[in-house]
């Protein structure tokens, strides 16, 4: 195993760096076994020992408690880890990378201007399909989480609890605006929404909610399939919490796959509160629409763990009354890229 422990190390530090693939999408069952082909018995098993020489080489004594974490991940108790349980180790890793992502000011993407087709032929509320040029604006990587909403208000008003990294729900439309305003506040930002009147200023260069042609023209990442990993239900599961693998609750932000910009989380989970009034869609061409005049309730995307997967497509739109609250709807956020430049 010595011999293998710089190529090891060297492999683990360049996934966890590439953060465009999900861990199962990067590591395989045989990229695992050529990097560990040396120590791999005939039964696909590696000595518990060599994880806990990997933990020491990547870390150095003490031991911290998540590199304890690491050496434990043996699950056979045989002293033995199979080589799928690498996956475990590899995910344990990764917790460093998202501490920042769970805890701290979400992790912005950003994502780059286009023109794209927005709607589909399989709703009447998705039609009719118009052209639409999305100028370059960042997105959060994630859902806001439990934790990022509590640092900023103080509270978590989730139903599913336990676990700080799973996304923010029950929260309204209005509370997720003041959110973004508390996050620009303390980013020392200009705020975007006024709170006496719910408008949203678009020149300044704070937090935002996503206006709905961003969120659908982020969620595709250039595809025009129904899910950005595909037209399949079985390529959307690769992607999303939904009806049919949720458990029926939600689940830690960026388990799933990443679209090809990077963004987790855009199929199930929780549907996300979008920045406009929900109306009929204009067959007109547009560029950086900001939705219709006032209506009666505002555009939510995404779909949730508790919806079918014809409803998390990535051009499937519906919407909620303004103060409504649920266990299926959280939100992510935006920053405008202004004329002169990012602020």
């Amino acid at each position: 195993m010595r011999r293998f422990l710089p190529l090891l190390i060297l492999s683990l530090l360049a996934v966890i760096a590439v953060s465009n693939f999900s861990f199962s999408q990067a590591i395989s069952t045989a990229a695992v076994t050529s990097t560990y082909r040396g120590d791999i018995d005939e039964n696909g098993k590696v000595d518990i020992f060599d994880l806990v020489s990997l933990v020491k080489a990547l870390g150095g004594e003490p031991l911290t408690d998540r590199q304890r974490q690491i050496a434990d991940v043996n699950t056979s108790g045989n002293g033995k880890v199979d080589v799928s349980d690498l996956q475990a180790l590899l995910k344990l890793l990764r917790g460093a990378e998202l501490e920042r992502i769970y805890w701290g000011r979400p992790t912005l993407v950003l994502i780059p201007g286009g023109t794209f087709r927005m709607g589909s032929t399989a709703d009447s509320d998705e039609q009719p399909i118009h052209t639409v040029t999305v100028s370059a604006f960042e997105m959060a990587r994630t859902e806001v989480t439990q934790a990022q909403y509590e640092t900023m208000t103080g509270t978590n008003p989730s139903y599913y609890t336990g676990d700080n990294s799973r996304p923010v729900e029950m929260v309204s439309w209005g509370e997720a605006a003041t959110f973004c305003n508390k996050l620009s506040e303390a980013e020392g930002l200009e705020s975007c929404y006024d709170l006496s009147t719910w408008e949203c200023d678009f020149s300044k260069n704070g937090f935002r909610l996503p206006t709905e042609a961003e969120w659908e023209y982020a969620c595709h990442a250039g595809t025009t399939t129904k899910y950005y990993t595909g037209d399949k239900e079985s390529d959307f599961a690769k992607a999303g919490w939904y009806a049919s693998n949720s458990n029926r609750t939600t689940h830690a932000v960026g388990g799933k796959e990443t679209n090809s910009f990077g963004l987790y989380d855009m199929h199930g989970n929780v549907e996300e509160w979008c920045n406009d009034w929900k109306d009929s869609y204009s067959s007109e061409n547009a560029t950086d629409p900001q939705g219709p005049n006032p209506c009666s309730s505002r555009v939510t995307r995404g779909g949730s763990w508790g919806d079918s997967a014809v409803f998390c497509r990535s051009a499937s739109r519906r919407s909620k009354s303004t103060s409504c609250v649920g266990e299926l709807t959280g939100f992510r956020v935006v920053r405008s890229v202004l004329s002169t430049g990012l602020q």
